[in-house]
């Protein structure tokens, strides 16, 4: 049925490139699918004749790192892939929200890059804002953000549960227990649930379904663990080992 139905919708679109007339009696939704799709093409060929076409000259986007950037910085900085590189973008999990002048659309952008038959794939979790004008459908505003995978974990040694368990705590109401259960690695706050921590590198860790948190254990020059560092995005929260 998944086949079919990409069969369908790759079908749909090759139709609407090729006859253009066609595209004058699609809804709203159908054009903004294939303004998105041309939009995500040019990204993977650094053609910016879709970028120069459908944002309004007041379009921002907002990327994951933070930044946001104007029609022109935007175009200006698309990269054009390197001759070893191959890069494809399609459109999943479509949703729409319909209303008079406007159309929020979010959807997941599946970014497949192949190099030297190495491929890597990123789901992007991206929601656009269309407005419609004199001149059509214009894309006012964009919000991008890689949804995160669980990396590949490792068996954690024994030495390694030995030297980290203990108590790390920044007062009597708030910290840490660090304990063994069953051969895994647990930590558990003051009041709350245990947590299993999955292991990334020997001595950095993520809670199981927090994939966006690092748990770092830090140990002095004699290999003793001292701390515990909370790390999202680059900021730290640091929890001192008391036992």
């Amino acid at each position: 049925m998944k086949a079919q139905n990409f069969f369908f919708q790759t079908f749909f679109f090759a139709l609407c490139f090729s006859f253009p007339a066609l595209s004058q009696n699609l809804n709203d939704k159908d054009s903004i699918l294939i303004y998105t799709q041309q939009l995500l093409d040019g990204i993977a060929t650094s053609d910016k004749s879709a970028w120069n076409n459908y944002p309004d000259d007041s379009f921002i986007i907002t990327s994951e790192n933070g930044s946001v950037k104007t029609k022109q910085e935007f175009v200006k900085a698309l990269p054009e892939p390197p001759s070893f590189m191959k890069v494809k973008e399609t459109i999943s999990k479509p949703v729409f929200r319909v209303y008079e002048n406007t159309i929020v659309f979010s959807y997941t952008a599946n970014l497949l890059v192949e190099i030297y038959g190495q491929q890597r794939l990123n789901e992007i979790c991206q929601t656009d804002t269309w407005l419609k004008t004199n001149n059509g459908w214009k894309l006012i505003a964009t919000e991008a953000l890689d949804k995160p995978n669980a990396p590949s974990t490792q068996k954690i040694s024994q030495n390694i549960i030995n030297a980290v368990i203990g108590e790390y705590d920044l007062s009597k109401a708030y910290g840490f227990k660090i304990f063994e259960k069953g051969g895994k690695l647990y930590r558990q706050r003051i009041g709350g649930k245990e947590e299993e921590l999955k292991c990334e590198s020997d001595y950095v860790f993520f809670p199981e379904g927090n994939l966006l948190l690092k748990i770092i254990f830090v140990h002095d020059e004699n290999g003793n663990v001292t701390q515990l560092i909370s790390r999202r995005a680059g900021s730290d929260i640091i929890f001192p080992k008391i036992i």
